[in-house]
């Protein structure tokens, strides 16, 4: 469960525990410490009260309690404490208390500090972190708190949709609750990503990273200035944003609206002036970890492992839909889509099978029967959505073609005899495979292409200039 941060009082976690009872914690582990000469200009006063992370909150979505993460990085050579992180400067400054074995298990810079015992702020357990800011170690601390489910990264989602506040709605009768993936929907994520670089949290950063390409669509030329500036030049940060420029700038997304994000990039990065700015494949069709991986080196090859070829579409982001705008379809053409898509596949292969097998005199042609049988083969693999690509609809519609003009044309011909059953019945079983493969094809294209219009009540696809069709203009579905 990803834990709410409360501003109010300074809590990452909702404590059930009364504030008196809090109180009573920090002013037992809060005595005025000091680190330093007091009379120094660099000493550090930590006075008031601390961020007491404590994890009392189930994990709902894995059925775990976080108390079992201490169980998992606890070690001998370290006990169970608290380490104190003092982070920002002025008003904004803000004191955590965070156990010790979870940062110096996610964070090789915290470990480093303790294994080595060189550093001063291993033996007074106090970290000054004055450069970095409060709002990006709450992310940082929420996350670490997480069960190891939850900080896994996650790729880009389709389906996925940025709720504007935390209200849940009622609709139906039905209590549509907030889902958990969205809380992470900020664009302080890539600061989050700087963060966790600088404390060398290589599981933090695959974790804010997935979260920047999920919110690709929506990048500003004050972020890529921010990425460029904090990044160096090979971090999968700014490989990732550079890859996302140049395929919109190949594919001309909103009709030359993007041109200033081009042209920052272009003035940011020396690498522009040897390579382009110009790819025609999108980097959400990859993993996260693609960007990481020094095998693939952050290009897109068309048969790089982490590319998703189940991947239908990329859709130009405008906004995102409120809590009242609930998912629909209409089920009656789901159905009947859904049908075509399970149903005819099994039938041409059962069709073009009994044609392969029966036609012992040759009466249908060589090159249409083998082609009406490896179509099938290929429809019926295609079945698995995650098998399906638009090389396999293209090669269906082709052999589909074949097989009717085929047909058609022996039949003008007077190749085939009529007045044979045998050649009668393989001709007829011509026309139906060749019809049938062409309904497949229209019914595969329209689950890839079509589906995107009716996910939100209104057509949601990909407009190269002007806003998509629809009231909520968001960037859901293929």
């Amino acid at each position: 469960m990803v834990p709410n941060i409360i501003h109010s009082w300074g809590g990452i976690w909702p404590l059930r525990r009364s504030k008196k009872a809090n109180q009573g914690d920090e002013e037992s582990q809060n005595q005025d410490w000091s680190w330093g000469d007091s009379s120094s200009d660099k000493a550090i006063e930590l006075r008031g009260p601390d961020v007491v992370l404590t994890p009392n909150e189930d994990c709902l979505s894995h059925s775990r309690h976080p108390f079992d993460l201490l169980k998992d990085v606890a070690s001998d050579a370290f006990p169970s404490e608290r380490v104190r992180l003092v982070v920002g400067t002025g008003t904004f400054q803000k004191k955590y208390l965070v156990h010790r074995e979870l940062l110096m298990f996610y964070s090789v810079y915290f470990a480093r500090a303790y294994r080595s015992g060189a550093f001063v702020e291993s033996q007074t357990n106090v970290f000054p972190l004055y450069d970095d800011d409060p709002a990006d170690m709450e992310i940082f601390l929420s996350w670490l708190y997480l069960c190891p489910q939850c900080k896994e990264p996650k790729d880009y989602d389709v389906n996925h949709a940025c709720w504007s506040n935390n209200q849940s709605v009622r609709r139906r009768g039905q209590r549509v609750v907030r889902p958990i993936e969205t809380q992470w929907c900020r664009p302080v994520m890539e600061a989050a990503w700087v963060l966790g670089d600088r404390l060398m949290a290589a599981d933090f950063m695959d974790f804010c990273l997935g979260h920047v390409v999920q919110h690709l669509p929506s990048l500003t030329v004050e972020r890529v200035e921010f990425i460029f500036e904090s990044t160096l030049q090979s971090s999968s940060l700014r490989r990732l944003v550079r890859q996302y420029v140049g395929y919109r700038n190949a594919t001309g997304a909103n009709g030359g609206v993007d041109h200033p994000l081009v042209e920052a990039v272009k003035r940011l990065d020396d690498e522009s002036e040897v390579q382009p700015l110009w790819s025609t494949r999108s980097p959400m069709k990859y993993e996260a970890k693609h960007w990481k991986d020094k095998k693939c080196g952050g290009d897109m090859n068309a048969t790089c492992k982490h590319r998703r070829s189940h991947f239908a579409g990329v859709y130009t982001y405008y906004g995102q839909p409120g809590p009242e705008e609930i998912p629909r379809r209409k089920r009656a053409r789901r159905h009947v889509v859904r049908f075509l898509w399970l149903v005819m596949p099994l039938l041409i292969l059962t069709l073009s099978s009994v044609l392969y097998h029966q036609d012992r005199f040759e009466a249908a042609s060589a090159v249409a029967k083998r082609f009406s049988l490896a179509i099938g083969i290929m429809a019926t693999i295609g079945i698995r959505y995650k098998c399906m690509a638009y090389t396999n609809v293209i090669l269906a519609l082709a052999c589909g073609s074949i097989v009717l003009k085929d047909a058609h044309g022996r039949s003008k011909n007077d190749e085939i005899d009529f007045e044979d059953p045998l050649d009668k019945q393989a001709w007829e079983m011509e026309i139906a495979l060749g019809t049938i493969e062409i309904l497949y094809i229209l019914s595969t294209l329209y689950c890839s292409l079509m589906l995107s219009q009716d996910h939100w009540g209104g057509g949601t696809g990909w407009v190269p200039n002007g806003p998509p069709r629809g009231n909520n203009g968001g960037n859901l579905h293929p």
